[in-house]
């Protein structure tokens, strides 16, 4: 419940700072807040409630009212990517990217959009994008450890599938460490399989 909690906090902080970034280039002060602002806040306040349908429009509002709040974009393209709108996803994705190029977290994104869709050469190069700017992001070595997997090469698959459980571990995520232990068992790597899961364990 603690770890829960914690989470919560750093989500919540986490946000807040990608907000005031945004702001910043509005150039006002931080005693104020732009309505593009207020909706997309208004927008976290929607997804936090499991209400997607209010979050799609509070952040849409957003990337109209300022079509540089380029986490507008991001968060956008998480919920279409969670409901399975796929090409939706991928356009929000592709425009964040184009706003913010060197964005690990969403290369890793349009990179899982695309495996998706079954687009496995796409995947892969957003995928390795995202590992090139920031080496440790989990879900980038999932995607590409599985794409790996799709495509034959089982010994880079398991190598980026282990990493990504380990990744995952070491941000409590156990969900996400669990799905990378089951789809590393597909790669038949026992050796890796018994060490991620001897981790899993502890």
């Amino acid at each position: 419940m603690r770890k829960s909690l914690s989470f919560i906090v750093l989500i919540l902080v986490f946000t807040t700072c990608m907000v005031w970034a945004e702001i910043s280039k509005d150039k006002v002060t931080r005693n104020e807040l732009t309505e593009a602002a207020v909706s997309f806040l208004e927008g976290h306040k929607a997804l936090s409630a499991g209400n997607y349908a209010e979050a799609i429009k509070c952040y849409t509002k957003a990337k109209d009212l300022d079509p540089s709040f380029t986490n507008a974009y991001f968060f956008l393209g998480n919920i279409y990517l969670k409901r399975g709108m796929l090409d939706n996803a991928i356009r929000e994705y592709k425009k964040a990217l184009s706003l913010r190029p060197n964005a690990a977290a969403t290369h890793a994104k349009l990179g899982s959009a695309y495996l998706k869709k079954g687009m496995l050469d796409e995947a892969m190069h957003e995928c390795k994008k995202a590992i090139a700017i920031k080496p440790d992001n989990a879900l980038a070595h999932f995607t590409l450890g599985y794409v790996y997997y799709k495509k034959g090469n089982k010994t880079a698959a398991d190598d980026h599938l282990y990493k990504a459980g380990i990744l995952y571990l070491k941000r409590d995520d156990v969900e996400g460490a669990l799905e990378a232990y089951e789809c590393l068992k597909l790669t038949n790597s026992k050796e890796l399989e018994q060490k991620l899961y001897k981790k899993l364990q502890k």
